[in-house]
Formats: structure tokens, sequence, C-alpha cells
């Protein structure tokens, strides 16, 4: 079961370190995260720079106690489930309310805030839960075994933080197989 906490660990560090360093940039690339917070109308306006700066923040500590020691693996790993349940229901409410935020989870983006975010953001909650359940175990890992569930942990947080590209490349080959298609054209002869 260490194994499982392994992935888990990683995985979410990966997602946590490309947010934040997507967000930290530039000061340009914050501004757009703090204006994306401004954007879901949940909290008072006069909070939003304060709470960019508190999001960012945890993101950054969220690597570190993910990996530096088994004992703050999982206070990581409880901290992360955190995080990315509050997240999950500053979308909710943005969502119940009609407004479509813009997505700056790890930096630019086009896409607008929605289900699939969501969706992203419980399956991440569930890694961390599930993380946190086998890291109590604390039994240690041989070498091999801890690489391999890292690399692969790693990998799959690499998949996570390219969601809305992944989404891209499916939504915009369905919406333009239809125009792909050459109009049946008339010869006429002469």
């Amino acid at each position: 079961m260490i194994y499982v906490s392994i992935s888990a660990r990683y995985l979410l560090a990966v997602v946590f370190l490309i947010a934040v360093s997507g967000k930290l940039r530039s000061g340009k690339a914050f501004q757009a995260f703090t204006t994306s917070i401004s954007e879901l109308d949940v909290l008072p306006r006069r909070w939003t720079r304060r709470v960019a700066t508190i999001v960012v923040a945890g993101e950054a500590m969220m690597p570190i106690l993910l990996l530096a020691h088994l004992r703050t693996a999982l206070i990581g790993l409880i901290l992360s489930g955190t995080m990315l349940s509050a997240f999950s229901v500053a979308i909710t409410l943005s969502l119940r309310k009609g407004i479509k935020a813009s997505c700056r989870c790890f930096g630019a983006s086009s896409r607008r805030l929605g289900r699939a975010h969501l969706v992203r953001n419980l399956i991440l909650i569930g890694v961390a839960a599930i993380g946190a359940v086998t890291a109590i175990s604390q039994s240690l890992a041989d070498t091999p075994g801890y690489v391999l569930s890292a690399i692969m942990g790693a990998m799959i947080g690499l998949v996570f933080t390219m969601l809305d590209d992944v989404l891209d490349l499916f939504i915009s080959d369905l919406s333009t197989e239809s125009s792909s298609v050459p109009a049946k054209t008339t010869v006429v002869r002469r």
C-alpha cells in the first residue's frame, strides 16, 4: 500500500508545482490569476489579491510537504485534499450563478471553468484521500518500487495538468469534423 501513497504524493506534487509555477512565471500571469478569482464572484473583491497570494503560497508549500518526509506527507495529502475541496466549492458556487470564469489553474488558458474542472478536482481529492489512508501504514518501500511509483505518479500528474489541452484537442476535433467534410458538389458538363 505504500506504493499507492508514493504515487499519490508525486502526482499531487507535480500538479501543485505546475500550478504555482504557471501563476508565478510573470507578474502578468499572477494578475490574470487574481482576475480569475474575482471573476468567480464568490468573495468580496477587496479580498481577491489576498486570497490569490494565500492560494499561491499554499500551492508552493504542497510539493515540499508531500515529498520532504514521510511525517510531512500525511499533512500534505490532507492539506492538498482540503485545498482542492475549497477550489471545487468556489467553482461550483460560480457555475450555479451562471458564471464561467477563466481557468487559471495552471497559468494561462483560454478555457472557461466548467464541469470537467470539477471532475478533475474530485479525482484529485480522491487521490489525496487514498494517499492519506495508505500513508498511515508507514512501511518502507524498496528503491525500485519507490522510483517506479514516483515516476508513475508524476506522469499521471502531468496528464492532469494538461486537461484543458486534451479537452481542446477532442472538442476541436468534434467541432471541426463536420466542417472538414467537403460539401457535395455537382459537376455540370457542357
